[in-house]
């Protein structure tokens, strides 16, 4: 037998250390190092944001609802107010500091407050709480994350850049999550970049990111801390999972967040600075919402005895409780107007945490609001009215929280969703015209050979169900599709089929509105682990509560080997491990197969030189001046040669544009056009040979691979 005073939450932590440290003693070092300015911008925000949730003295919220939704509001208005201030070019640190005192101090205040008020009763009994019993033997379960944890932190302090090769080692990381940051730290403003397109993509994420290097006053120390907090919205979205699994019972919260918890995308996300984690943890808890939404109860029928009765939630379904009589229609016995207020409430706030779901990522509009409005409206309003206006409610909120973005778009390019929809808008601002918009668009549909139906479907299967490395995780998609199909737990109640609305809106969404990238389908995840979660309910203690125990680790240690595989396969080279932790100078003295040309330019350059790169935009870690054009937008360079071909006037052209060098990655070319991307044809060897011949001086050729070959070149402009 355990104690009882033994915690399996301190347990699954000790479990995650051992298992770092039997990895990494350095990762420790820097978890601390890099972690606790991040947990403390997070946790700031968070008990910052439980201001906004209640005022002192109100207790109409479980604590832990009070600190999901001061995660949620804390979080997105934090990024929402870094937004504003650096389009204002409000960006010095003293001030900075100044402001993040000011929130210490309220997190503080809100933190004691926290600690002082006892939880309140919520307003939703949670179903199935007699028949599950609080089984406090099932939290044991928690013990079965660790090692999707310690893989999570082992990866998050690993260099930006290294992490996965599915994801070209974090390409778009160096590209523009972090790079972009880095531009507007250096430049002190938010503005539009004629360069990188990716710059007027909604950025919630990078305005953590950029707030990171801001407050640690460099761009790659402040890189490894928005890695971890990073990290930390993907723990967020764990404890998510737990909060709406709970609406339902204890065990169904338990389970919910161990198999959000093991969810493998979640782990692997954590180890690259994208957008993701931040999304689903927005997606989660405005599920989380519309699910509270649909468990709320109304003021209930009279009895024969002239007592009220709690009406049975609008979603869990049940007979009216014996004795009770019918309610009368238009008398005040239901109280149905009061029903709809409270649950536009819970709507409103969903919609107001997709959008700023969508404010980390414009897939998110299908993906997460889209489904959400759908399930918003197909609850069990008491009225009309009460429907109309929750689905109004979703919309405003959401639009009043993804709004910043939108205007701000709207501003500098002319279109609200630049690049997007740019047929209707028709917005060609600085470095972007109708034949990069083309391009854009055309790049961003599913390939030549999945167009089909069938062929759409295919890649479902594969990419989702079938995933190599199964990050979903079979456990996830066996149970949730048996919680569906009504094979384990209660009998299907409303709730399950509005979880199955969402999932399948989902589904459709990925198969005809993104290009079929496996990484897009990651918000299928909300609705999976939810409706698997509910497998718990009406489980019965004994024989079978230990027969689903006992699945459900068996499917979390598989889950789990899958994950450490793909890292083992990223940081072990021969059997030995790479000592990767916090090493940036990996990239930035050019120590990395396939980084030589950083160490020159690092170290050997004047620190006065300009850099004209040509094919790579890859350009997070170069410490010199470095002007760079993703493959989509147009370059001022190629222009010039391909409306003057004169070697002697292009030469004339960089030296007018100041620059003392040119790097060409020709390994970058090479790979962009045996790809759909494709690379400007006037760009080649030719073209630098002639330049050679008109001034340009070759100075360093970097090659690598055994034999050595070469990717790239260096030239100095006289």
């Amino acid at each position: 037998m355990l104690r009882r005073g033994i915690s399996p939450f301190a347990v699954a932590a000790c479990i995650t250390l051992l298992l770092i440290l039997t990895q990494s003693i350095p990762a420790v070092v820097f978890l601390l190092s890099d972690g606790l300015p991040a947990m403390g911008i997070v946790a700031a925000a968070t008990l910052t944001g439980t201001w906004l949730v209640r005022r002192p003295g109100q207790r109409t919220l479980p604590l832990r609802w009070v600190v999901l939704l001061g995660a949620g509001m804390g979080l997105g208005l934090l990024a929402t107010v870094v937004l504003i201030a650096g389009c204002a070019g409000l960006m010095n640190r003293t001030a900075w500091f100044g402001a993040s005192a000011v929130a210490v101090v309220a997190a503080i205040a809100a933190g004691l407050r926290l600690r002082d008020e006892r939880a309140a009763p919520s307003d939703v009994a949670p179903l199935g709480t007699t028949a599950d019993g609080d089984d406090r033997a099932f939290r044991w379960l928690w013990l079965t994350v660790a090692p999707f944890a310690a893989v999570a932190i082992l990866a998050a302090v690993v260099p930006a850049g290294f992490l996965w090769v599915e994801e070209g080692n974090g390409y778009d990381v160096l590209e523009y999550h972090l790079q972009l940051p880095r531009e507007y730290l250096a430049s002190g403003r938010i503005g539009h970049a004629p360069h990188n397109v990716y710059g007027s993509f909604p950025a919630n994420a990078e305005m953590l990111y950029l707030l990171c290097m801001l407050l640690q006053g460099d761009a790659y120390t402040g890189a490894a801390v928005g890695q971890l907090v990073n990290l930390a919205l993907g723990g967020l979205c764990v404890f998510a999972a737990y909060v709406a699994g709970a609406e339902f019972s204890p065990r169904t919260g338990t389970l919910c967040g161990v198999l959000m918890g093991g969810v493998g995308w979640m782990t692997y996300l954590s180890g690259i600075a994208y957008v993701e984690n931040g999304m689903m943890l927005f997606a989660m808890i405005a599920t989380a919402a519309v699910v509270r939404a649909g468990r709320l109860k109304g003021r209930g029928p009279e009895r024969n005895d002239g007592s009220r009765a709690e009406m049975p939630s609008s979603e869990g379904g049940g007979p009216m409780p014996a004795g009770v009589r019918a309610p009368s229609i238009g008398g005040d016995v239901v109280r149905a107007g009061a029903m709809d207020h409270a649950r536009v409430r819970w709507v409103a706030l969903a919609g107001g945490m997709a959008g700023f779901a969508c404010g980390f990522k414009y897939s998110a509009v299908g993906l997460v609001w889209l489904p959400l409005l759908a399930a918003a409206g197909l609850l069990r309003w008491p009225t009309w009215m009460g429907r109309v206006s929750g689905m109004t409610a979703f919309g405003t909120a959401s639009l009043l929280t993804f709004s910043p973005w939108l205007i701000r778009n709207a501003v500098t390019t002319g279109n609200p969703v630049f690049p997007l929809a740019n047929s209707i808008f028709r917005a060609y601002p600085e470095g972007w015209g109708e034949a990069e918009s083309a391009h854009f668009a055309a790049c961003h549909q599913p390939g030549p050979g999945e167009s089909g139906i069938g062929q759409r479907l295919a890649a479902l299967w594969d990419r989702v169900v079938m995933d190599r490395d199964q990050r979903f995780g079979p456990l996830v998609l066996v149970l949730a599709a048996a919680r569906l199909m009504g094979l384990i737990g209660r009998v299907r109640d409303r709730m399950d089929r509005l979880l199955g609305v969402v999932l399948l809106v989902q589904v459709v969404v990925w198969l005809f509105g993104t290009h079929l990238y496996a990484r897009f389908a990651v918000p299928m995840a909300v609705p999976l682990v939810l409706l698997a979660g509910r497998c718990a309910a009406g489980v019965a203690p004994g024989l079978r509560t230990r027969v689903m125990a006992t699945a459900i680790v068996v499917g979390m240690a598989f889950s789990a080997v899958m994950i450490g595989r793909l890292y083992w396969e990223h940081v072990y080279a021969d059997g030995t491990k790479l000592p990767l932790e916090g090493a940036a100078s990996f990239f930035l003295d050019g120590e990395g197969s396939g980084q030589e040309h950083l160490a020159v330019i690092n170290r050997e350059l004047p620190g006065d030189a300009r850099i004209l790169m040509i094919g790579d935009a890859r350009a997070f870690y170069f410490r010199r001046a470095v002007d760079y054009w993703v493959v989509f937008n147009r370059n001022p360079f190629v222009e010039q040669v391909r409306g003057d071909p004169d070697p002697v006037r292009a030469m004339a052209w960089l030296r007018g544009q100041g620059y003392t060098h040119v790097l060409v990655h020709w390994a970058e070319i090479g790979r962009l056009r045996r790809s759909r991307y494709g690379f400007a044809r006037e760009i080649g060897r030719g073209l630098l040979d002639r330049l050679v011949h008109a001034g340009l001086e070759e100075t360093n050729t970097f090659a690598t691979g055994v034999p050595p070959r070469s990717f790239a070149t260096l030239y100095r402009v006289h």
